[in-house]
């Protein structure tokens, strides 16, 4: 899995992300519509194109684990909070009172995971759009 992940990262560079705007904001309008209606599948469906579309984007990362946690896929939405904070989504006071992962409040490894994104705050994202990388000397 983690070379796939290391060869999809390497097809998808920053200069594909303009073509992928329409697309993004487009399943962005149909999240919002999925929430204000309570419709928890289709929040999964557009989350899930979301990642899809920008695997490395922390925010579907997350906003998949809030569906998944909302239809009770309590291992894969702790699994997909994980990677929205590995990804950079760290706001650690956000998640732990996020309504949509209450579900998620009981289990141990959420309470981790919580412990993970305050500890992660300031360290540097190594992998997306907002990886810091450290300079070669070239």
């Amino acid at each position: 899995m983690t070379a796939m992940f290391g060869i999809l990262m390497a097809v998808l560079s920053v200069w594909d992300y303009p073509e992928r705007q329409a697309r993004h904001e487009c399943l962005r309008e149909e999240f919002v519509r999925a929430v204000r209606a309570g419709d928890t599948a289709k929040m999964e469906e557009a989350s899930r194109s979301g990642t899809e579309l920008l695997p490395d984007d922390p925010t579907w990362a997350y906003n998949l684990a809030c569906a998944l946690a909302c239809r009770e896929k309590k291992n894969e939405a702790l699994d997909q909070l994980e990677k929205a904070i590995d990804l950079g989504f760290r706001n650690a006071d956000v998640i732990a009172a996020d309504a949509d992962l209450k579900c998620l409040f009981p289990q141990r490894r959420f309470k981790e995971l919580v412990s993970y994104a305050k500890e992660s705050r300031d360290r540097p994202i190594l992998l997306g759009p907002l990886a810091v990388v450290n300079a070669s000397g070239v």
